[in-house]
């Protein structure tokens, strides 16, 4: 009978030890800057935003990698690799600035 009576409190003990996805919540702030070429406004919105969108995600979780390749002392081969997962939810653009031919967007997310 004790055994009936403890599985149900031990049940709650495990629902509650369970992590809760909205409060480990991380909110970041990047910033991405794009060349407007021909007056294409639009375009450069688009690219600055994508560019922003990445700061964000290499703030979030990003993975480097190096490889260096040596002969006789002499660096023959270097090789760098970047990568980043991270979904962005509800962005918001907090500031864009245009400042001659450069279009600076800054996004939290």
């Amino acid at each position: 009978m004790t055994r009936l009576t403890s599985l149900p409190l031990l049940l709650s003990v495990l629902l509650l030890l369970l992590p809760v996805a909205d409060a480990a919540a991380v909110v970041l702030e990047g910033s991405g800057i794009a060349t407007i070429r021909g007056g294409d406004l639009d375009t450069a919105r688009a690219q600055a935003r994508d560019a922003a969108l990445r700061d964000i995600a290499l703030q979030y979780d990003a993975r480097i990698r190096s490889e260096d390749q040596i002969d006789d002392g002499f660096l023959t081969s270097s090789r760098l690799t970047v990568t980043r997962r991270a979904r962005a939810q509800n962005v918001q653009i907090i500031d864009e600035r245009q400042v001659g031919n450069a279009l600076r967007e800054t996004e939290r997310a």
